[in-house]
């Protein structure tokens, strides 16, 4: 699912030609590409939502509630409540999400946002682990919560029927 205000037909190309490309030129095995069969649609109704505001708790902070800065404990669970506006819409939607932190302690932050469509998580060591990756990568319409403390990466994800934009973030200090 894409959405752009400007030209959809040409913007949305792009994640299905990095994909075939990287298939294409993998290191792992000699790839041929015969046929690519796309079923799409599209419509002149905007499938957004905007993130609207974020809240935030954790075991040393327990009550949902909206801030910058944010105190949880090594090892812990940090819960998050987002409102998402769906463009058209006079009502938010909620969308709950658990993260659970690193055991480094140390301050980090905590990004609130849609799929960025990278390719997935590190370097494949196999033509497998890349189809893998890649099928399970980020999309704009995933509700993304990522953490990071001191290079150690927490992430939720949500799939919502509408692609997410905006963003949050939130200062986290993780302690013992």
């Amino acid at each position: 699912m894409y959405y752009s205000p400007w030209d959809i037909s040409f913007e949305s190309i792009f994640e299905l030609w990095f994909q075939l490309e990287r298939i294409q030129q993998n290191r792992f095995e000699d790839v041929r590409l015969t046929e690519v069969v796309l079923d799409s649609e599209i419509t002149q109704r905007n499938l957004t939502a905007t993130i609207t505001r974020v809240l935030s708790g954790s075991s040393l902070q327990p009550m949902l509630r909206k801030r910058t800065n944010l105190r949880a404990r090594a090892g812990s669970t940090i819960r998050l409540r987002v409102f998402l506006q769906p463009a058209g819409v006079a009502a938010e939607r909620p969308v709950d999400l658990t993260l659970a932190v690193p055991r480094r302690t140390g301050q980090g932050r905590l990004e609130i946002r849609g799929g960025n469509g990278d390719e997935g998580p590190g370097n494949p060591d196999s033509l497998d682990e890349l189809l893998a990756n890649l099928a399970g990568a980020e999309h704009n319409f995933d509700l993304t919560a990522e953490l990071n403390v001191r290079r150690a990466t927490r992430k939720a994800v949500a799939a919502q029927p509408d692609v997410i934009r905006g963003r949050r973030s939130i200062s986290v200090f993780v302690v013992r």
